[in-house]
């Protein structure tokens, strides 16, 4: 059996859930019977149990469980799920293939139910929205705002507007008020963004390195536009050069004036010791998958 798929869903996974499981998990609080068995069909929350996974049966017992869900997080948390069953967590082994219209619907339907609230399953969700296939400037454009979005969140923005694991939360965990899951979205948002503007025409190009460089002056993905600005000659105007030179403290807005697609709040600077702390821990959670695939195979 072929476990390249699985190798590479599992290292995606953990990079979007990094150390903030916890948060991603769902809790089958009332002891449903149709969740129960949604998670144990379910590939992600199975115990990576290929055997047993099948996504069929994970997607009709979800479906079964939200007829009788009303809290909106426990929506979310659903369709989250339902979600990466047809972006990621399919087995091509058993014939199961990527459905991407079906994954937009149900990631789609997790911000409607939780718009504003932030918690792996939304940033899961805002993420593969801007990620699914489209037209490469829509995509482009997707993933900038996204950025702009997910540069701005704080500890105070998570502690306002966290979402719980069952009803009787009261308080967010000491891992949700990190943030830490965040930090390697932003790195594959960066590399991602700088990859699909680096295929454009030299007009486009031109265009978006600009508006990078003047919306985003003292982040990294203002420092990697101008370094490919400068490596194909492209000249940007003088007020963007103006502002990559001088590190300004971002505004505190309310977040209560934020938009949907633009959470506005603090910015979080993301250190590199804990970018090397993350590559070591994926390095030696993949090294573990082979070792037990290895076994499994014998």
């Amino acid at each position: 059996m072929d476990y390249k798929n699985y190798i590479f869903i599992s290292i995606l996974l953990m990079l979007s859930r990094n150390s903030f499981s916890e948060s991603l998990a769902i809790q089958n609080y009332d002891n449903h019977p149709a969740l129960q068995l949604a998670l144990s069909y379910d590939g992600e929350t199975n115990g990576c149990n290929i055997e047993q996974a099948d996504r069929s049966l994970a997607e009709k017992y979800y479906l079964e469980y939200l007829k009788d869900v009303n809290e909106s997080f426990q929506r979310a948390r659903v369709y989250s799920q339902l979600g990466a069953l047809f972006a990621t967590s399919y087995n091509p082994d058993k014939g199961e293939k990527p459905d991407l219209n079906k994954a937009r619907y149900y990631f789609e339907k997790v911000l409607e139910n939780e718009p504003h609230r932030i918690d792996n399953v939304t940033i899961r969700a805002r993420t593969m929205l801007a990620s699914i296939p489209m037209v490469r400037i829509e995509r482009i454009r997707k993933r900038i705002d996204l950025y702009e979005w997910i540069i701005k969140v704080g500890e105070q923005d998570i502690k306002n507007n966290w979402l719980p694991l069952t009803p009787d939360n009261t308080e967010p965990t000491k891992l949700q008020l990190k943030g830490n899951h965040m930090r390697g979205e932003i790195q594959c948002l960066e590399t991602n963004i700088m990859s699909g503007i680096k295929h454009l025409d030299r007009s486009d190009k031109e265009t978006f390195l600009n508006e990078i460089v003047h919306r985003f002056p003292n982040t990294n993905l203002g420092e990697m536009a101008v370094e490919l600005a400068q490596k194909e000659n492209i000249d940007l105007s003088e007020d963007s050069s103006e502002q990559m030179s001088e590190l300004k403290e971002p505004k505190e807005i309310p977040l209560a004036a934020a938009k949907q697609s633009a959470v506005q709040s603090p910015v979080i600077f993301w250190k590199k010791p804990f970018f090397y702390i993350s590559a070591a821990a994926i390095g030696l959670a993949v090294i573990v998958l082979l070792i037990l695939f290895r076994k499994k195979l014998i």
